[in-house]
């Protein structure tokens, strides 16, 4: 877009030379015919309202031109195009993330990634975090639903082969246990198709994400190359698809970051819902507590099996659930001090790893802030960097508002949940049909997993996230007593629920009935979650002409500066008379 507004401002500087306003608006609308862009006369309007109707034409010759140079130099690739480049995800994410061990590059790494006219997949992250814990993080984040169909899919091929005879079943003298081996393979093969799903993909030819990572896509060692590649940061964005953000504590403290998040959103209207953040914390719980679902659901079957005493596995179920109750608490607390670092942004207190980089920075911070008329053209660089702050308290609460909500996981994770704990009991029950001779209770005990995986353990699991969000204050003991009585409260109905699964189970060896009830049970809860796994959320509008995303940015970032009682009154009045008419669309050239 940007590229097709160039002959069309450019023509806009010569014809205006000696012309009225008038005569420019006429002959720019001719102009801009010749280029497709939409609502002509209106946009050239904007660009002379832009430029400032009181200034002399010269000036505004002069303003309009360097508005043009700043904007095709930080965000289009339209004098370098061999700079725009990306890296096949499973470059980045070989030999468990080696990639993001350190910041240092070479000549090697920049050739690992190749020219390309988009990118799927902008990272953003800090050198300061360990490389395994953004390993899983991005694993998470490209590979979950890989993963979870993967297992799905294993644990069928499991039950088919147990039940035409070529695995043996295992089962007890009573029926009452299945056969072990889909509750047995569903962890390994979940987290081996997690961490390495794509490279097994890559090997029957299936094409990888092209992600962006700077240090791969960022010349590291000739400097001309590495600067121009920096100040085209913006450029990089722009042609991003989405944004995923490896979120930790210190995201908000480093200048580098925060700026790519910033300019994500000035570029994309809707970068609310491309912008991805996934907080390293969350994701270490999440397989944690994956982990703990799967070993408290195999050490069950496997004390069962063995005919051998149940405590054990029962005191390990419990202590699963303290664990992850207490990093539920952890996760709160972050929740909590993010929150407040975003309420309490400001650009200045932000660190950089090379001090010689922040005027770099804050010289592209405001050229970013003004060509998208959130300050006038002639507004300080200080006053720039006071309106950047305002955005960033404004937009980034929309943007990270879905991880930082009080559920904090989808549904579908919490179904995953679920199925690791008790829905691969489904898959081994029915493999033990032509075993048993009581088919009636197996049936019955296949059927009543469905109610847990997509009703009870999610209904669980998101009430858990919430009580864990109470008394965040607490220490030590008070803690400990507070987590207790909150896994009490969950234990009690768990447990009423399990006796009544239990009995509904025992009835139907004897009655139709009651297996007929349970079957439409299991049916009813099937369908309930197909409707919430296949739901869509709202789509996006149509985008909107240039500008107009801007405008509402704009009003959201004077809403802000009105209660912000230490705003400049400059930035704020630049705001306002740029936003007071209704026909105006802040545009950028």
């Amino acid at each position: 877009r940007t590229i097709f507004l160039l002959p069309f401002c450019r023509g806009l500087i010569m014809v205006s030379r000696g012309r009225s306003s008038d005569e420019v608006v006429s002959k720019a609308t001719t102009l801009s015919q010749s280029v497709s862009i939409t609502n002509n006369s209106t946009l050239a309007s904007q660009v002379l309202s832009a430029l400032g109707g009181k200034t002399s034409t010269a000036k505004r010759e002069i303003v309009a031109e360097q508005y043009l140079k700043e904007a095709l130099d930080m965000l289009t690739f339209h004098d370098v195009p061999d700079l725009c480049r990306a890296v096949p995800l499973t470059t980045v994410t070989r030999n468990c993330a080696k990639l993001m061990s350190n910041s240092k590059g070479s000549e090697e790494t920049y050739n690992m990634s190749r020219v390309v006219l988009a990118i799927q997949t902008f990272i953003s992250h800090n050198w300061a975090v360990g490389r395994f814990r953004k390993w899983c993080a991005i694993s998470f984040y490209f590979n979950f639903k890989l993963a979870a169909i993967t297992t799905l899919i294993v644990v069928n091929v499991v039950m088919v082969l147990a039940l035409v005879g070529a695995i043996p079943a295992v089962i007890t003298d009573d029926d009452s246990i299945p056969a072990v081996y889909a509750t047995a393979v569903s962890g390994p093969v979940f987290f081996l198709a997690l961490f390495f799903g794509r490279h097994i993909l890559a090997v029957f030819q299936v094409p990888s994400p092209d992600v962006f990572l700077d240090k791969v896509c960022i010349h590291q060692v000739n400097h001309r190359i590495q600067k121009r590649g920096i100040l085209k940061l913006g450029a990089f964005l722009r042609v991003s698809e989405e944004m995923l953000i490896l979120y930790t504590n210190i995201y908000l403290l480093k200048l580098w970051t925060v700026y790519e998040v910033a300019a994500f959103t000035l570029q994309h209207h809707d970068a609310a819902r491309k912008m991805k953040v996934v907080p390293v914390t969350l994701v270490g719980m999440m397989l944690v507590a994956i982990v703990l679902c799967y070993l408290s659901c195999l050490s069950r079957v496997i004390f069962f099996s063995l005919g051998m005493n149940t405590l054990p596995a029962t005191i390990f179920v419990l202590a699963c659930s303290i664990l992850y109750m207490a990093s539920l608490r952890t996760w709160q607390r972050d929740k909590a001090l993010i929150q407040e670092r975003i309420r309490s942004f400001k650009v200045r207190d932000c660190v950089c790893a090379d001090e010689s980089d922040r005027p770099i920075v804050y010289s592209n911070i405001a050229a970013l802030i003004r060509a998208f008329g959130v300050t006038p053209a002639t507004a300080s660089l200080e006053e720039a960097l006071d309106a950047f702050d305002l955005v960033v308290r404004s937009e980034f609460q929309d943007a990270f508002s879905s991880a930082f909500g009080w559920c904090s996981f989808e549904y579908y994770h919490y179904v995953f949940f679920g199925f690791m704990a008790t829905g691969t009991l489904f898959f081994d029950r029915i493999a033990t049909l032509p075993y048993t001779t009581d088919v009636n209770f197996q049936i019955a005990g296949a059927a009543c997993v469905f109610p847990w995986v997509f009703v009870i353990w999610p209904l669980e699991f998101s009430l858990q996230e919430y009580v864990m969000s109470f008394k965040l204050h607490l220490t030590g003991v008070k803690e400990f007593l507070f987590v207790l009585g909150s896994l009490l409260l969950f234990g009690v109905p768990g447990t009423v629920l399990t006796s009544i699964t239990t009995a509904w189970i025992e009835k139907s060896r004897d009655s139709n009935a009651a297996l007929a009830a349970l079957t439409g049970l299991a049916i009813t809860s099937l369908l309930f979650g197909i409707v919430l796994l296949c739901r869509h959320k709202p789509s996006c509008p149509e985008k909107r002409q240039d500008g107009v995303e801007v405008k509402h940015t704009l009003q959201k970032v004077r809403r802000a500066a009105s209660n912000e009682s230490s705003a400049s009154p400059e930035v704020v009045v630049g705001m306002s008379s740029v936003d007071s008419d209704p026909e105006f669309d802040p545009i950028f050239i």
